[in-house]
């Protein structure tokens, strides 16, 4: 049994992130920043920490992953060359929701 800490919670929420179905993925993005938000003096490094590793996600296969990821990325507001570039892509989207 795994001890209750923000990095935990972090790590199964990225599992979720990354293998669970479409909504869950999507409650995983909004709670992933939830946490930022609230506690965003206790991410060291956030950009590497939470926001990078989200980028992935803006390739998900489901349009509603794909826009929940956007919306999440501007939430951030931490900014790097690959966060940029992944927004500028997603602006080519099929899905006008997304764009």
């Amino acid at each position: 049994e795994q001890e209750i800490t923000l990095q935990n919670i972090v790590l199964v929420l990225f599992d979720l992130l990354k293998k669970g179905q479409w909504r869950e993925k999507i409650e995983a993005s909004k709670s992933l920043l939830y946490l930022y938000r609230t506690f965003d003096r206790d991410f060291r490094n956030p950009l590497e920490d939470i926001v990078l590793p989200q980028v992935e996600m803006c390739e998900d296969e489901n349009w509603q992953v794909r826009e929940a990821t956007v919306r999440n990325l501007v939430g951030y507001g931490v900014w790097s060359l690959e966060v940029v570039g992944a927004l500028v892509r997603r602006l080519a989207d099929g899905r006008e929701e997304v764009r």
